[in-house]
């Protein structure tokens, strides 16, 4: 982008802090911490509880070179975009009728790739979390005596505190099962993991390397690598990223 472009994005209001509004908060701050100008559009502009970086105008001068919406009501009336307006498909159902009043008219994104079989023209923008959403502290329970794998995996993260599990009476075993964040299994030989079925009985959820909780593996989470779900649990989906992608789009 050019030193004098600048990015906005139109919302319905900012009452509240859920997903749909969160979004382009977050959008914002990020563009911001580019040195990118950004500005967010409401429809009332009343007192809020956000704490943001950026100016927030109303619906009657929308100057930016860049502007997003993912709610086709948020704004009555397009027409005082100057820059370029991107539709960011973010809901269907029957949201989607309309989203299909602007489709032709604009460029479309969509953050689902469901959508593209309405839209097969338009781009694929995902959505994702803050930096500010990372795991601090996960305490791990692993059985001890088939755990070589879940060790190596696991070890070297600071933030989690493994559990190894064996020599326990039921009472105690059950005890410990509902102290878990999580139970790991990455065992070497096929088998059926009991420890995984019992985890799961007691409400704690499982993460898998093995395919030994096949039984049951509609009620598992199957990775790769431990370390790498840990490390990471949305696979690089941020904010930082989405903003990264819009950016390379707008150029």
């Amino acid at each position: 982008m050019r030193p004098d472009e600048t990015v906005g994005a139109i919302v319905p209001h900012l009452k509240t802090k859920n997903g749909g509004l969160r979004r382009f908060v977050e959008l914002g701050r990020e563009f911001v911490n580019r040195g990118v100008p950004f500005t967010l559009y409401s429809g009332s502009i009343e007192e809020h509880e956000w704490d943001l970086p950026f100016p927030v105008k109303d619906w009657s001068h929308i100057e930016d070179t860049y502007v997003i919406t993912g709610d086709p009501l948020s704004c009555p009336d397009f027409t005082t975009v100057r820059g370029k307006l991107y539709i960011w498909v973010i809901a269907g159902g029957e949201y989607l009728k309309h989203y299909d009043k602007l489709a032709k008219k604009y460029t479309m994104l969509v953050n689902n790739p469901g959508f593209l079989k309405d839209y097969p023209w338009a781009t694929l923008v995902e959505g994702g979390v803050s930096d500010y959403w990372q795991p601090t502290h996960l305490t791990v329970g692993y059985h001890a005596g088939k755990g070589e794998r879940v060790r190596q995996e696991l070890e070297p993260l600071a933030f989690v505190q493994l559990v190894p599990m064996s020599g326990m009476t039921d009472f105690g075993l059950r005890e410990t099962y509902r102290e878990l964040d999580w139970f790991a299994s990455a065992e070497e030989r096929l088998g059926h993991c009991n420890m995984a079925a019992e985890a799961i009985a007691c409400g704690v959820p499982v993460v898998t390397m093995d395919d030994n909780s096949s039984a049951f593996e509609d009620r598992v989470l199957r990775v790769r690598s431990l370390r790498e779900f840990f490390s990471d649990p949305m696979r690089g989906l941020r904010y930082s990223v989405v903003c990264q992608k819009l950016i390379e789009l707008f150029q």
